[in-house]
């Protein structure tokens, strides 16, 4: 689909700097850079591709956009010339930019720069005849097979979401889980209009009694418009509604990388694993990582650090191949103190939780903690319904015994919740830091910040 309206790009002719010398060839040049505009950043990964119509023969030249959106082909002959760009980004929306016109003198340079639509055009070509409504948008991309990397047609997208509300007669949040499917064409592309934006979103395949890993995306607002594509991995994959079917998934994959700030500082001691995979790292002192028997396909990459915000990316892998993410995690921000007159309970929220429970739910405090004596945190849930342990050490995951309730596909796993932060390892604290512990095996008593539709262990370290 070609968008008519977008604007001629700028193109400037520069003199060259000197005379070529002589007896010597004169050449050309074309640069110049890239912007997203919907996004506001530089426009990396695309790929401008220069073709010379006149004089005959016809020439072809491409070079790609660097993390700062330029570009440069070089060694170019005078004559008249087609600049065109072209993005992931645009073909998955089916979006083509004309390609601009200029005639280069033998020796020149020109300059062109090229700047994506913008965000309201991006939502009109991935939901056509679709009104934007404020606070949503679009999802769209393409499924591949992560072995033969062909389009896989008629497979199911699925996608969910949970929504806070305000129960204005009781006057309690509430929550509320949204979904939505659609099937890929025979092009393996897939649109979902109407996701909201700035929100956690869960995607997974469904194909042939086959479901894929579960993976989290984001919807930006400022552009309105995500393109996630995802490779599939029967192999990898698990079968539909098998809950029985509790185990980690492996392969042939490798992941590694770095963990840095936002700084660029490397951080250490940062916990890296793919979610549903058995393997997990833990990052060294120069923040690297490395990730082996991994499944192939789309799969979830998650990072964790206490006092760090929570990460959770898609990585692309491949048996037999060595993919390599990076990751940028961020210090959580916390308050300076201040001295309250007064007495305020120690651990209050874990006292608000209880006494909302009312008697549901197991709440353990330092002296049940003692009595257990326990060498690693997963062996508190040991024994406890509604909860199964499987591994040990940073590769102890805790499932639900019961039946599956979301999307993601099975075994059910339980959200893990270290002082605040979602998404933990449970092994990843030492039960001597442990002060007090909350498991709930069902969702009615879990504080409703931390269900994503299974249990929920919330652990408080002590102060």
């Amino acid at each position: 689909m070609q968008i008519p309206t977008l604007p001629r790009l700028a193109v400037v002719l520069l003199f060259a700097a000197a005379s070529p010398l002589a007896g010597q060839t004169a050449t050309g040049r074309i640069e110049g850079e890239a912007s997203d505009s919907a996004h506001g950043r530089p426009l990396a990964g695309a790929t401008v591709l220069v073709t010379r119509v006149s004089p005959k023969p016809s020439e072809f030249f491409s070079a790609g956009t660097d993390d700062k959106g330029r570009f440069m082909v070089d060694g170019l002959a005078s004559g008249h010339y087609l600049v065109g760009l072209s993005h992931p980004f645009l073909d998955s929306l089916e979006i083509s930019m004309a390609p601009q016109e200029l005639d280069l003198a033998e020796g020149k340079r020109a300059r062109i720069d090229f700047a994506l639509p913008s965000a309201a055009t991006l939502h009109r070509a991935a939901c056509p005849g679709i009104a934007w409504v404020k606070g949503t948008g679009a999802l769209a991309g393409r499924v591949t097979d992560a072995g033969s990397e062909r389009p896989i047609a008629g497979a199911v997208i699925v996608v969910e979401w949970a929504e806070i509300g305000l129960d204005r007669r009781r006057m309690r949040p509430t929550r509320t889980v949204r979904s939505g499917e659609v099937r890929t064409d025979a092009g393996g592309h897939y649109h979902l209009c109407g996701v909201p934006t700035d929100e956690r979103i869960t995607l997974q395949v469904q194909q042939e009694g086959r479901v894929g890993s579960a993976v989290t995306v984001m919807v930006p607002g400022d552009a309105t418009v995500l393109v996630q594509n995802i490779s599939f991995s029967a192999a990898s994959a698990r079968a539909a509604g098998d809950s029985s079917s509790v185990g980690l998934l492996t392969g042939r994959a490798v992941a590694t990388g770095r963990v840095r700030a936002g700084n660029g500082r490397p951080v250490a001691g940062v916990q890296v694993h793919v979610s549903d995979a058995a393997p997990a790292a833990v990052s060294d002192s120069l923040g690297r990582y490395l990730l082996a028997d991994l499944p192939a396909g789309t799969q979830l990459l998650e990072a964790r650090k206490l006092g760090y915000a929570e990460v959770r990316q898609p990585v692309e892998l491949r048996n037999g191949d060595t993919a390599s993410a990076d990751v940028v995690i961020e210090r959580v921000t916390s308050l300076d103190s201040v001295r309250v007159v007064g007495r305020r309970v120690k651990y209050s929220e874990f006292e608000r939780d209880k006494a909302l429970a009312s008697g549901f739910g197991w709440f353990l405090d330092q002296a049940d903690l003692a009595k257990r004596n326990v060498t690693e945190a997963s062996d508190l849930v040991k024994g406890m319904a509604g909860f199964r342990v499987m591994g040990s050490g940073l590769e102890a995951k805790i499932y639900m015994s019961r039946g599956q309730t979301s999307i993601s596909a099975p075994p059910c796993a339980v959200d893990v919740v270290i002082d605040g932060v979602p998404g933990m390892d449970i092994n990843f604290v030492n039960p001597d830091q442990i002060a007090r512990v909350e498991l709930h095996p069902g969702l009615g008593t879990a504080p409703l910040q931390y269900t994503k539709g299974c249990g929920v262990i919330v652990i408080w370290t002590k102060r």
